[in-house]
């Protein structure tokens, strides 16, 4: 299965002008692609004060998309957009397939405290899976792969990948590569991560999105710019590795257990409990 990731540059603060831009790169895609990945926020990135106005060009952006997807025959993981829900907004990602029809939604779960996202963007609470062409996916965005109890949680589930869509600093790209690592190893899956690049909001941002193997191998990654990354997606690569290393067959479902029922309500943090 074709896959693209396509690492872009939102404009600051400017969603139709974003959108016109995703769609000009867009343009690159290689026939026969089964799915593209968009980076977290590509209309808007964190111009936080006019998120609300931003939220409301949402709607046009993904019907835009959708026509596209329609024309090319591709599914889109559409990123993630400010969406307006009842109550606020969500920071949401839209499955979009072949047809350019909606086939569902995730909103991002954990939201970062440093970009005042929770003051911005009530949080998600359902996971998000869907199957395309044999391959089961799971849907994370951004500051949810530094949760790995979430992302085993979708392993748990079934996937075969996990879609990342990020918008990752520059200056923590030594994390963005362990973590995405990480998160493949321990679970021997694909994990899809599409992260913007450029500068906004006083931020240069990392690039360097990735398509990391089960086994931990790098397939492809990004620069520093704006680019699409194709790479094929093998089914069989998913199952050699199980395996070859059945290491869901080894754990110790019941030690867990008792390691949750250790945990306590009111220690968020490991600060908290000096």
């Amino acid at each position: 299965m074709k896959v693209v990731l396509a690492q872009t540059a939102p404009l600051w603060g400017d969603a139709k002008g974003s959108g016109q831009a995703v769609l000009q790169s867009l343009s690159q895609v290689p026939p026969s692609t089964r799915m593209v990945l968009l980076p977290e926020l590509w209309s808007c990135s964190y111009d936080n004060p006019r998120m609300e106005h931003h939220a409301k060009e949402s709607p046009g952006l993904l019907d835009a998309l959708a026509a596209w997807a329609r024309d090319r025959r591709s599914g889109v993981l559409a990123g993630s957009l400010p969406w307006p829900v009842d109550g606020g907004m969500v920071n949401r990602t839209w499955l979009l397939n072949d047809t350019g029809s909606p086939v569902g939604f995730y909103d991002k779960t954990h939201l970062f405290p440093l970009l005042d996202e929770d003051r911005v963007f009530l949080p998600g609470s359902v996971p998000f899976f869907f199957d395309v062409d044999g391959f089961s996916w799971g849907s994370a965005i951004c500051y949810d792969i530094r949760f790995p109890e979430y992302i085993r949680a979708l392993a748990l589930g079934g996937i075969d990948v996990l879609a990342v869509v990020a918008e990752w600093p520059r200056s923590r790209l030594l994390a963005w590569r362990t973590l995405v690592q990480a998160r493949a190893i321990e679970n021997q899956i694909y994990v899809l991560a599409c992260n913007r690049c450029g500068e906004g909001g006083g931020e240069v941002w990392g690039g360097h999105s990735m398509v990391v193997a089960p086994d931990g191998t790098v397939l492809a990654e990004g620069g520093d710019g704006e680019e699409l990354l194709v790479v094929d997606l093998e089914l069989r690569k998913v199952r050699d590795m199980r395996r070859a290393l059945p290491m869901w067959d080894h754990r110790r479902r019941e030690l867990y257990e008792a390691v949750r029922a250790m945990e306590h309500p009111e220690a968020s943090s490991p600060e908290s409990s000096r």
